[in-house]
């Protein structure tokens, strides 16, 4: 709970802050995370969807399921990496959670976390995440 305390942003699910500190609910994550300082929280529901709470706003974005799930590997990583890359890019919370969404929704329909290469940059392109200078990228 310390290094929580330490952090700006949090991004976490309602499963590891059960297992961690017996939290049920992301209402209950949220407080508990403001209270301790953290300015940017975004928990994962599962078929719940995801809950965030920035700068004294809250947003939900419903669960969106994928048109296939192949493999989950690495989905809860490829989301947390490309919600930071959405925000570095000046998404605002909720719009980077999307983004990040559809970005893991395509991890998890490929095998063992191995995207197809074009399908993903194509979609980063579309959400304007990669720079002019690697909008050629394939």
């Amino acid at each position: 709970m310390a290094a929580y305390g330490l952090s700006d942003m949090v991004l976490t699910g309602e499963e590891e802050e059960a297992n961690l500190f017996g939290w049920r609910s992301q209402d209950t994550e949220i407080s508990e995370l403001e209270r301790i300082g953290v300015a940017e929280t975004i928990v994962k529901a599962g078929e719940r969807g995801i809950f965030g709470k920035v700068r004294g706003g809250q947003f939900h974005v419903p669960f969106e399921p994928a048109d296939r799930v192949v493999d989950t590997t690495a989905a809860g990583d490829s989301f947390a990496g490309a919600y930071l890359a959405y925000r570095l890019k000046g998404q605002e919370p909720e719009q980077a959670v999307e983004s990040a969404a559809r970005i893991a929704r395509i991890v998890v329909s490929s095998p063992g976390a191995i995207i197809e290469r074009e399908r993903f940059f194509t979609q980063l392109r579309s959400d304007n995440v990669l720079a002019s200078e690697h909008s050629n990228v394939t």
